[in-house]
Order: C-alpha cells, then sequence, then structure tokens
C-alpha cells in the first residue's frame, strides 16, 4: 500500500477532537452532527496511520455520507457551508500536509504533468473571476469546489505507486455506490416526490446529482476498471454491477441521464466493439417503452392543432429559454464574463436558480477564458486517452483507465448540456481520482517504474 505518516502531534490532536466534541454534546446539537463529525474525525486519523487507505475510504463512502455531510451547517468567513464543504477544506489542507512530509523525489516530477498545469491555471482564474463577482459566499464556495478537485488529482497521484494501489483506489470508486444505496435507505430520504412523481435519488440530495454519479460508475464498470484479471466471476460482478446501476437510473426519471446513458454505451461499442451497436440501441428503445419511462419524456411535449410542441409548462422548456437568454448576454461581455453567479440574475419567471447548461453559465459568468479553461481538461482527457489506449494490452490498467475517459467523457459533457454538473463536487472527484490514477501510473510505465 504505502507508508504511515509519522506526525508528533497525533495524540493532540485526538485529544483536540475528543475535547470538540465533547463540546458540543454540552451545547446540545442533534445527533446526526455528532455522526457526521465522527466521521470526519476518523477520517483524519485514518489519514495519518495510511493516506492511500485514507482515500479509498473518503471515495468508497463520500456519497452514501453526503446527504450528513449537506444537512450539517456552520459559517466560516461569512460562508454557510455544510460539513460537505468543511470536509473539502480539510482535505486541501491534508493533500498539502501529504505533500510536504512525503519524501518520494519522484512526485515533483509526477505533477509536472499537462493536466495539473491545466487545472492549477483554472483554479487560479476562478480567484480573478471572484474579484469582479458581487456575491461573496458563492465565491467562495465556487474557489473551494476548483481547489478541492485539484488537491484530489494530487493526493491521488502521490499515493499511487504501484498497479497494486491504482486497482484499490479503482474498486473503491466502481463500488461506491452500494454504500450509497445502502446508507440512503437506513437514512430514508431516498426519494423525492414531484410533479413527475415519485423519484429515486439514494443518498444524495436530487435525482440529477445521482444520475449524473451513475454516468461515471457506468463508464468504470463498462471500461472494466474493478477488474485486474478477465474471468468468469468478473463478468459476473460487471453484469451485476451495470445492471443495477441501469435499475437506479431509470428510477431517477432524470431525462437528460437517460439519452446521456444510452450515448455512452454507444460510445462504448464504437471504440470496444461495434457488433453492440445494434443491441444497444434495441435496448434503448425496449427502455424507454416502460410506461414510467416513456410518460416522464414525453411530458416535455404536447399536440396543438395537429403539430408537436414543447410543453412550456414542462422544466424542459424555461432551461432552453433560460440559456438562449444566457448566450445573448453573454456576447456583451464575451472574454472575462460578468462574475460568478450571475446567471441567476437573468431568470424566466420566477425561476432564480441556476441555468442547468454548463456551456452557457460558464460564459456568461467567466467568459470565453474560463469556459475554456474549465472545458479544456475534460477535453484534453479524451484525446490523450484515445491517443494513448493503442499503445496498451487491453488487460492492462492503463488501457481500462484510457477506455473509461474515452467513453465518459462524451457523455459527461452531454449531460453538461442540460444539468450543473460543475456543481455536484462529489461527482467530479471520481472522474479526476481517476485521472489522477491515469498520470501516476502512465508516469510509471514511461520511466519503467513498476
Amino acid at each position: 500500500m504505502t507508508r504511515s505518516i509519522q506526525f508528533p502531534l497525533e495524540i493532540v490532536i485526538t485529544a483536540a477532537i475528543g475535547f470538540l466534541l465533547s463540546q458540543l454534546l454540552v451545547i446540545g446539537l442533534p445527533w446526526i452532527y455528532f455522526v457526521g463529525l465522527f466521521a470526519v474525525a476518523g477520517y483524519v486519523l485514518l489519514f495519518f496511520a495510511n493516506p492511500l487507505a485514507c482515500l479509498g475510504v473518503l471515495l468508497l463512502f463520500r456519497t452514501g455520507i453526503d446527504s450528513l455531510l449537506v444537512q450539517i451547517r456552520f459559517g466560516i468567513g461569512g460562508a454557510n457551508l455544510g460539513l460537505g464543504g468543511g470536509l473539502s477544506l480539510l482535505l486541501i489542507g491534508l493533500t498539502v500536509m501529504l505533500f510536504l512530509v512525503q519524501k518520494d523525489e519522484s512526485v515533483p516530477s509526477k505533477l509536472n504533468h499537462p493536466l495539473i498545469k491545466l487545472y492549477a491555471l483554472y483554479c487560479f482564474y476562478s480567484i480573478f473571476t471572484a474579484t469582479y463577482s458581487e456575491d461573496p459566499e458563492e465565491v467562495f464556495k465556487i474557489i473551494l469546489r476548483n481547489f478541492t478537485i485539484l488537491a484530489i488529482i494530487v493526493w491521488t497521484i502521490m499515493v499511487v505507486r504501484n498497479e497494486q494501489s491504482g486497482y484499490f483506489l479503482l474498486r473503491m470508486i466502481a463500488w461506491s455506490f452500494l454504500p450509497s444505496i445502502i446508507l440512503g435507505f437506513m437514512i430514508g430520504n431516498y426519494t423525492i416526490d414531484e410533479y413527475r412523481g415519485v423519484r429515486y435519488c439514494a443518498s444524495l440530495s436530487h435525482p440529477n446529482i445521482l444520475a449524473d454519479y451513475i454516468l461515471i460508475m457506468m463508464a468504470a464498470f463498462a471500461a472494466k476498471v474493478h477488474l485486474k484479471q478477465n474471468s468468469s466471476h468478473g463478468l459476473i460482478q460487471t453484469f451485476f454491477g451495470v445492471s443495477l446501476l441501469i435499475i437506479m437510473l431509470l428510477f431517477t426519471k432524470t431525462r437528460s441521464g437517460y439519452i446521456s446513458a444510452a450515448f455512452l454505451f454507444l460510445v462504448y461499442s464504437w471504440f470496444n466493439n461495434r457488433r453492440l451497436i445494434l443491441p444497444v440501441v434495441a435496448m434503448s428503445v425496449c427502455l424507454v417503452s416502460l410506461p414510467f419511462v416513456s410518460s416522464s419524456i414525453l411530458a416535455s411535449f404536447e399536440v396543438k392543432g395537429g403539430k408537436i410542441e414543447l410543453n412550456q409548462d414542462d422544466n424542459l422548456a424555461w432551461r432552453i429559454q433560460k440559456s438562449t437568454l444566457l448566450f445573448r448576454e453573454a456576447m456583451s461581455k464575451p472574454i472575462f464574463g460578468h462574475g460568478f453567479r450571475t446567471s441567476r440574475k437573468i431568470n424566466t419567471g420566477d425561476k432564480s436558480i441556476d441555468a442547468h447548461n454548463d456551456y452557457a453559465q460558464f460564459l456568461l459568468d467567466s467568459g470565453l477564458v474560463g469556459f475554456c479553461l474549465y472545458f479544456g481538461p475534460f477535453v484534453y482527457m479524451f484525446i490523450t486517452s484515445l491517443r494513448q489506449r493503442k499503445h496498451f494490452e487491453r488487460n492492462s490498467l492503463l488501457f481500462k483507465v484510457s477506455n473509461f475517459f474515452t467513453i465518459a467523457t462524451p457523455a459527461f459533457l452531454l449531460m453538461s448540456v442540460s444539468d450543473n454538473l460543475a456543481n455536484y463536487i462529489v461527482i467530479q472527484w471520481y472522474y479526476w481520482s481517476i485521472a489522477g490514477i491515469y498520470i501516476a501510473m502512465l508516469w510509471n510505465v514511461k520511466h519503467d517504474h513498476q
């Protein structure tokens, strides 16, 4: 795995955590605060024992405890954060600490990678955008979100030193949807009731977020990143995982998720086995024919005067209208944009919320520069993985990870047309932690460091 960090203040930190929890008990906070805070405290202690295991546990359970982290609120510098935001701050701090105490001379070379530079440039550009943004609290959250993802990539690169550690993290990522199902059921808030009926969200706060997360997990299972060797047992695992993920996606009743998932499997078929294209199309048609799926899709349209028109009462209509308004307004300041959260000021009726279109929102808020810096790393990973996958054996870790980015990235970018994937930091953790594994293993291969 990896060596333990020898830190002389472990006892002091443990005592400090115990004192903090005792004070919270005296104050009389709800039990959920203690569950969340104990989880974070255990996470910190595990970090000092084994940073690789700490990251693996975080990735395995992060979506499962998401609802607990969201419900626990506190303020930092005027910003109202959930415990999830506090965990992000902690993650950044622990990543810096890990970098300072590690003695692996190869780490600086590994971190000298174009993706790290590109994402770091985007993070610092977000600080520049903050200088002309009007909502300090939202600006703080956005900057925190960006640097947290950078920290995830860096942490992963530092702890992945061989295939064993790489596969360990990939298995934690692939099977992380199981704690989300189990803990969501135990907590009880695993569905929400909307005009489309009851929708499934597991342990996440909204069905759309779950659908986006499922896309990443589907790509992971399709690429078989969780399997070190192909076997009949591994085939059963993959079939079980993909089947369960498809069922979960159907019950989210997320139309953009349906389209993106079908596109994901079509892309997989195109690059891996084109004979699967027709079966994928046939399966998609069959699933769309299910009554609760078709009714959700058909709700976006209505028949007037013998013509099929967009249903103006459906949220797809206001999403299109608002995106159109944002694109139009973005043209007045096309280079640097108007500042974070400007999109919330440009509304259609009473819809004072985000655009549900990352392309429109980035062009308006941070201009063409921010747009390119945000989407650039995704395009880079797709192009690089598409080129590199040709140089590896199909059963190798690097081929599987390259395959993951080849099939996951187009679906992610398609989903961004109708959702706020840039805001869903939990979802992006999994995508970018796999990018960290890719960078670390590629460096090992190039330097014969297996």
